[in-house]
């Protein structure tokens, strides 16, 4: 229920009853908040009262409305009251505007006593609508109510009475004065209902009034989605929505997972999506095949998408009463990258796993978004786990086809100290709260079982994560990063440590149930002409050939190396010319590459820009050099982007790092190492002078500091390293003639 203000309304909840059941509705002083509220819920959810051509100067009104309401009070230059009063006669104004035969129920006053002045029944559009009431005592002062009402709440028995105590609705209204009163109904059965409506005017004695309200016959509809590939059914995302009000419904077969998110992120299975342009607007149901749904006549829009490499289908139908109606759809693909090599992933998804039905769950949803591999992931912190998992390995992978779920973990994870590791491919859970902070032990385990280690979030640079990439990265521990979340792309922590001279691997992960939904955006790993499986898929990761990507497709070369490689050169071939391509292509009809950008140490330096083309392609030779990291980027008409793992191109002795830049970003990775050592200081200094007696977390910092600080001075160690390295390049290069 919406949230009601108890200045205004009193709602009452009658003990013993599991469903709404009464309401009384009071007045109250801050008709400013209330009209705020009316005005929100009736133009949001019900403006189809008004009639299509009222609707521009409405909302213009309602922009006015809310550009005061959201001013806040006291303003420099409106009072409380004075701030009431305009709002009021905002609402009035927009109120005014309702056609007074169709909608409205005027209830008016004479003495103490309340007369209807409609004998026809209001008729809602559906199984839901609004009762607008007017209830005039005379005077001038105004009020505004707002509430959902469920009718099948309805006080009726068994038998077809009404308790003689009870009505359906109650109003408690001023002695003078004008109270607007909406009433959002839903479970509305068809055809005509009485509700019973009690007013009361200041305490006098409570009047009954019937209000008569009919709703149409429903409409049947049956949806069938086909894989473009086979032709035979298949699962997809499906949202059907309601022109009438704006609102989905949902698919009566739609799958049910919200108890394999441990109450965690948006704990639901009706999802948004952080997708690019009209499809991020809309909340989507996965439906594993054909589906019936019994729904209100009117206009429908049908949208049914199967992941990037498909063309959403959007179509709007027209039911009327009592019809029955089917409609197939086949999304088409635009393309097929297994065509090209390359098979999508997820690397961060999060769901219990420990039936086979809850398995069936998150498969049916990957193969709807046309994810091939799911990283499903165990995760935890310090105090427990979550998202549990049948075991690890190969024997609890679950495989349809060429679909794959793979169980692994995120963790350790902190949130104000360390940053969260990422695990993929590992065979079993791997967590020791006495090591919690060392995180080299987990990552060393992860690689022991033939897993690969990396990052979350290190798009946001969220939760310290830079504090351990310093530490653990320079030694060579760490496979991937996490560049793309969200529905979006971050680089910069990424491009330091790469003119660092690291090598990383771009991945990308929805982070369900905080995500919207699987492949919002997607890890692409390239297996050539090898046959697809899992292990080859990690393998691919392994070796960085990679890209991440919500939109658009991307292909990008040096010679005949791919992302994740290395060419090395002799020192005497700085001169030789290397031959780049890169390719970047979109769906003519939803999304076409905007720009092609190739980036050489986080620069660019050649880029192609679209005008409605539906391929950019870039070729162009470019020198060895001292050497570099090169990645293709290219962004979407739609706004959406992706980015390549570098290939990196090594002329012997030097290092592929920025040259230029190296030196500043060595002492920002050093003043991560101080800001370990500052953090490790003040947990035990609080541990020490008996502060830290609840925090279980600074605890066990400080139990395993000195441990940590090991670790840290490790780091420094390879840092004052690369600085030597840097002085004697900077002879190389200088007597090459190089910058």
């Amino acid at each position: 229920m919406k949230k009601l203000a108890l200045s205004l309304f009193v709602l009452i909840v009658f003990a013993g009853l599991s469903q709404l059941q009464g309401q009384v509705f009071q007045t109250g002083e801050f008709q400013g908040d209330e009209a705020a509220e009316l005005m929100t819920h009736l133009l949001r959810e019900h403006s189809y009262v008004f009639d299509p051509e009222q609707l521009d100067s409405i909302q213009e009104l309602y922009r006015q409305f809310r550009e005061l309401d959201s001013r806040g009070v006291p303003d420099w230059h409106m009072s409380r009251d004075q701030v009431n009063t305009r709002l009021s006669t905002l609402a009035e104004k927009i109120l005014g505007e309702l056609p007074k035969s169709e909608w409205l129920v005027s209830i008016s006053y004479e003495g103490d006593e309340p007369h209807l002045s409609r004998q026809e029944p209001v008729r809602l559009p559906g199984d839901m609508g609004a009762l607008i009431f007017k209830i005039s005592s005379g005077g001038q002062t105004t009020h505004f109510s707002t509430v959902k009402y469920d009718m099948v709440a309805l006080r009726h028995d068994d038998f077809g009475g009404l308790s003689t105590e009870e009505a359906d609705l109650e109003f408690t209204v001023p002695e003078r004065g004008t109270t607007w009163g909406l009433v959002s109904l839903k479970n509305v059965p068809p055809g005509e209902s009485t509700l019973i409506v009690r007013f009361r005017k200041g305490n006098d004695q409570s009047h009954d009034l019937p209000i008569r309200i009919t709703s149409p016959e429903f409409s049947r509809i049956r949806i069938n989605v086909l894989s473009d590939d086979s032709g035979e059914a298949t699962p997809s995302m499906v949202q059907i929505r309601w022109k009438k009000n704006g609102r989905d419904r949902k698919p009566g077969n739609a799958i049910d997972m919200g108890l394999q998110f441990d109450n965690r992120g948006r704990g639901t299975s009706r999802r948004p999506g952080a997708l690019p342009g009209d499809l991020g607007s809309r909340f989507w149901w996965c439906v594993p095949g054909p589906f019936e749904m019994t729904i209100p006549p009117g206009e429908w829009e049908i949208m049914i998408r199967r992941g990037v490499e498909h063309v959403p289908v959007k179509e709007t139908v027209t039911l009327a009463e009592g019809e029955e109606l089917e409609k197939t759809f086949r999304p088409r693909r635009w393309v097929d990258m297994r065509n090209h090599g390359w098979y999508s992933g997820d690397g961060h998804i999060h769901a219990q796993i420990l039936t086979d039905q809850e398995a069936s769950n998150i498969m049916t949803w990957i193969q709807a978004e046309d994810i091939h591999v799911a990283n499903v992931v165990k995760m935890g912190d310090i105090f427990r786990t979550y998202f549990q998992q049948r075991g690890f390995g190969p024997d609890f992978r679950v495989t349809d086809d060429d679909f794959v779920l793979v169980p692994s973990q995120e963790g350790p994870r902190t949130h104000d100290q360390l940053g969260h590791t990422l695990a993929m491919n590992t065979t079993s859970h791997i967590r020791d709260v006495n090591r919690y902070f060392l995180y080299d032990w987990t990552l060393d385990q992860i690689h022991s079982q033939g897993g690969l280690a990396g990052y979350a979030h290190v798009l946001h640079k969220s939760f310290y994560v830079h504090r351990d990439m310093s530490i653990n990265v320079p030694k060579g521990k760490i496979d991937f990063v996490e560049l793309m979340q969200f529905g979006e792309m971050g680089t910069d922590l990424y491009y330091d440590f790469l003119n660092t001279g690291f090598k990383l691997t771009a991945s990308a992960g929805s982070d369900v149930p905080w995500g919207g939904t699987v492949g919002e955006v997607r890890l692409y790993a390239y297996l050539g002409e090898t046959p697809f499986s899992a292990d080859n898929w990690f393998e691919a990761i392994r070796q960085g050939r990679t890209f991440v990507t919500n939109g658009p497709m991307i292909e990008f070369q040096i010679e005949e190396v791919r992302p994740g490689d290395e060419l090395r050169f002799a020192e005497h071939e700085q001169a030789r010319k290397l031959r780049v391509q890169a390719r970047a292509w979109g769906d003519p009809e939803r999304m076409v590459p905007a720009n092609l950008q190739i980036v050489r140490h986080g620069e660019v330096i050649r880029e192609a820009v679209g005008s409605g083309q539906r391929e950019l392609t870039l070729e162009f030779e470019v020198e060895v050099g001292d050497g570099f990291w090169m990645a293709a980027r290219a962004e979407g008409s739609d706004g959406s982007e992706a980015h390549t793992t570098p290939i990196y191109v090594v002329r012997e002795p030097l290092r592929f790092w920025s040259f230029e830049k190296a030196g500043k970003l060595i002492e920002t990775r050093m003043s991560s190492l101080d800001e370990v050592e500052t953090m490790v200081k003040e947990a035990s200094l609080r541990v020490a002078e008996g502060k830290a007696a609840g925090d279980w977390p600074a605890q066990q910092l400080a139990r395993q500091g000195d441990l940590l600080m090991v670790r840290v001075e490790e780091a420094r160690l390879i840092y004052r390293e690369l600085q030597r390295t840097l002085q004697e390049e900077r002879a190389l290069r200088s007597s090459t003639g190089a910058n």
